[in-house]
């Protein structure tokens, strides 16, 4: 394991958890819950509780769908990249051995 790899106690410490991060997005999000449901004279959409906790949510799970294929992109190239790996060292193995 490469040293730029390993962290230390102090870094682990300083890393923010994936709980504060998303607690630190929690004011703009509120922020656009008040847009949504404020009334038109006010700035707002008008959108009332139900409409604007609908786009909410959808906006929630797009980002969560979205999340999850960029994390699939990653794996399959992961394996794709260990899968070349191995082949190179097998014909590495074998032409040595021929």
């Amino acid at each position: 394991m490469e040293k730029s790899e390993l962290l230390t106690d102090l870094d682990m410490a300083n890393t923010p958890t994936r709980t504060e991060s998303v607690m630190k997005k929690l004011p703009e999000v509120t922020t656009a819950g008040d847009f949504l449901t404020k009334p038109v004279a006010k700035g707002g959409l008008d959108l009332g509780t139900a409409g604007s906790s609908a786009i909410l949510l959808a906006v929630l799970l797009g980002l969560t769908a979205y999340a999850q294929v960029e994390e699939r992109r990653t794996v399959t190239a992961s394996a794709k990249t260990a899968t070349a790996s191995a082949k190179e060292e097998r014909e590495s193995v074998t032409r040595q051995e021929g």
